[in-house]
């Protein structure tokens, strides 16, 4: 009995807890730069260096689509930004028809070596996104007047928070196992 209680805290537990979701990398592999913004391309990373730049941006699309089963209202980016202005920039996930942006700072990164930044959904958005078919992604930005940016991209992952028809079934079955305890106890 005290096995079947802790297998459904477990369960309950589990559910409860945001899974990470691989949605690209910059480089070569995963990422095609449409805008061919990105000064160099690895396999595995993109940089971008930029003086007095205001108002940029660049798109590119995955090579194949990501799928965040669920949604999301965080992102975390892994970069290395070697210059940094300290302004804010966006991301923009799109899935073909819409777009679902993250609001971020380049002070939020760690200056000459790889950190990882949180990314937060801005608010407002009302247009319908699939986040099972993300197809690319534009990122917004400005260095500043006189300032400089140089920043290489890392990855992008997503933080998933389970629909709600996920926790109505752990829940569903978190009653039906408290049943069954209990049906035992007499």
């Amino acid at each position: 009995m005290k096995k079947t209680i802790a297998l459904l805290a477990a369960l309950c537990a589990t559910a409860s807890l945001g899974a990470q979701v691989f949605i690209t990398t910059f480089g070569s592999d995963h990422y095609i730069d449409l805008s061919e913004s990105l000064d160099s391309q690895t396999e595995s990373t993109g940089r971008f260096i930029s003086v007095d730049l205001t108002s940029a941006s660049f798109y590119g699309d995955f090579v194949s689509p990501a799928n965040i089963p669920g949604f999301t209202t965080t992102l975390s980016l892994t970069a290395t930004v070697f210059d940094n202005p300290g302004t804010g920039f966006q991301i923009a996930l799109s899935d073909g028809t819409n777009s679902y942006a993250y609001q971020g700072y380049w002070s939020d990164f760690d200056t000459g070596v790889e950190s990882t930044a949180l990314l937060h959904a801005v608010s407002g958005q009302t247009a319908p996104f699939d986040f099972t078919q993300i197809s690319g992604l534009d990122i917004y930005f400005d260095a500043g007047f006189g300032e400089t940016l140089d920043v290489s991209f890392g990855t992008l992952t997503a933080t998933v928070v389970p629909e709600p028809a996920a926790f109505a079934s752990f829940a569903g079955l978190a009653v039906l196992g408290y049943g069954v305890v209990r049906r035992r106890r007499r």
